[in-house]
């Protein structure tokens, strides 16, 4: 099913009708412009493409208080020793990586027969556009129950002051 697809890119601009394929079966051109309209009709609410499935997403909080900003990060089955926090600007980049390669070990005639092997690979990756400076050398991180919290201080030019409003 998945090779109708080159030919429906190969279509000319401004036609309508699907391509004709040259076949050695006589009824094979009238069969394939039906055929493509039911394909189209069937994917055609289909945001993305069968094969890629799309990346896990962790749930990532922001609050913006009046002296510091507030980063909250779900990143279940991580060790705190795989987590990066890093800054740049006024953007945040939180990273973990957790890859798990088989043991080695000595194996026996029966173990040789049914060898499985399973690689893990998760990783997680935010980029955070921070909505004003922050005091870097006072940023903290904690990681608690798989949530990764980070605490930016603002400094006080960032932070703002209250303007009296007064009438004419």
């Amino acid at each position: 099913m998945f090779g109708l697809i080159p030919r429906r890119a190969a279509r000319k601009a401004g036609e309508g009708g699907a391509l004709m394929v040259p076949t050695l079966f006589p009824f094979s051109s009238a069969f394939f412009p039906d055929f493509d309209r039911m394909v189209d009709r069937f994917f055609k609410a289909w945001d993305y493409p069968l094969l890629e499935m799309p990346a896990k997403r962790y749930n990532v909080e922001l609050e913006d208080k009046v002296d510091e900003i507030v980063v909250r990060a779900e990143a279940p089955g991580f060790d705190p020793k795989e987590l990066e926090v890093e800054i740049r600007d006024t953007t945040l980049i939180l990273h973990a990586l957790k890859e798990k390669k088989p043991e080695i070990k000595e194996k026996t005639a029966k173990e040789e027969e049914k060898k499985e092997t399973e690689y893990l690979r998760e990783e997680f990756r935010e980029v955070i556009e921070l909505p004003s400076p922050v005091m870097v050398d006072k940023v903290t991180a904690k990681y608690v129950n798989g949530v990764l919290t980070v605490v930016l201080p603002k400094p006080e030019e960032a932070k703002g002051h209250k303007v009296p409003v007064t009438t004419a």
